[in-house]
């Protein structure tokens, strides 16, 4: 059930689960930008873990850009690790076992990690880890036997260590490119940042072409991490121009007119498609 909470500027507050739950017991927070209740309710709200008891979760709705709906959710829980995820991502049954699992794994060599993703780009460009994209209507990347280390994560999902003190850029506008930002921060930093194999059915829907919001990200990632530039991430590289948005626009282009046509509607039922990938 969503209940409304406490408003905070410039988003309003919602908390799932039950108040009564001691937050002292907490280990997991679950946090989401929504702005469609209905795909929260099908899809994330849809998932068990939001009903187990070591798990809280704080929807902000209608935020401005990520970082300061995210930023919120840290500010407003003490648990030790915070997933942060896509109102359209549905979380398989056995999907925080897979994660105490690949935390565990990094912890063998790294305690001191910051980040950690289900899909990401390493320092030699290579996708890794895994998911079902419905707008793409096919499984993006392949199953890693261990936690691989990244350069760039996939924003539909990103889990934070609350004791590695890391907090979103407020300055970065709109909903694209603080996976990678993030994990930059984190680098800079000295901490880890990593994907993990937990796959997770992203039910969105296609992508048709890069809007004015995204090359405000870019244009923003530019200077900011000019003295790293060119950088990874999963859409297009950014470097010190703007060819790379102009060229995947052109394709974009080229598909609306010339390739298969995109699906209209999200899969009805994330956890019986789960159930068919063999994710749960």
């Amino acid at each position: 059930m969503l209940d409304s909470g406490r408003a905070i500027s410039p988003a309003n507050l919602y908390a799932a689960g039950d108040s009564s739950r001691r937050r002292s017991a907490v280990q997991f927070e679950i946090g989401a930008a929504i702005n469609d209740k209905e795909t929260l309710r099908s899809n994330l709200m849809a998932s068990s873990l939001l009903n187990d008891d070591d798990v809280h979760s704080l929807f902000i709705e209608d935020a401005r850009c990520a970082s300061i709906a995210y930023n919120n959710v840290l500010e407003n829980t003490t648990s030790p690790y915070v997933i942060l995820a896509h109102q359209d991502v549905y979380l398989p049954r056995g999907f925080k076992e897979d994660l105490l699992a690949g935390i565990l794994a990094i912890e063998r060599t790294d305690k001191n990690w910051g980040v950690l993703g289900i899909v990401g780009i390493d320092v030699m460009s290579t996708l890794q880890g895994r998911l079902w994209s419905n707008g793409l209507q096919i499984e993006v990347g392949a199953q890693i036997e261990f936690p691989m280390p990244v350069v760039s994560i996939d924003e539909l999902l990103i889990v934070l260590r609350r004791d590695s003190g890391l907090f979103f850029d407020g300055n970065l506008p709109g909903f694209h490119l603080y996976g990678t930002d993030i994990v930059l921060t984190a680098l800079e930093r000295g901490l880890g940042a990593y994907v993990f194999d937990g796959p997770v059915i992203h039910n969105s829907l296609p992508v048709k072409t890069l809007k004015s919001d995204y090359e405000a990200a870019y244009r923003f990632m530019q200077r900011k991490w000019r003295h790293r530039l060119p950088l990874q991430s999963l859409i297009v590289p950014i470097t010190r121009t703007l060819w790379p948005l102009r060229k995947r626009k052109i394709r974009a282009l080229k598909r609306r007119f010339m390739g298969p046509k995109y699906v209209t509607q999200r899969h009805p039922d994330p956890a019986a498609l789960a159930h068919e990938l063999g994710y749960e």
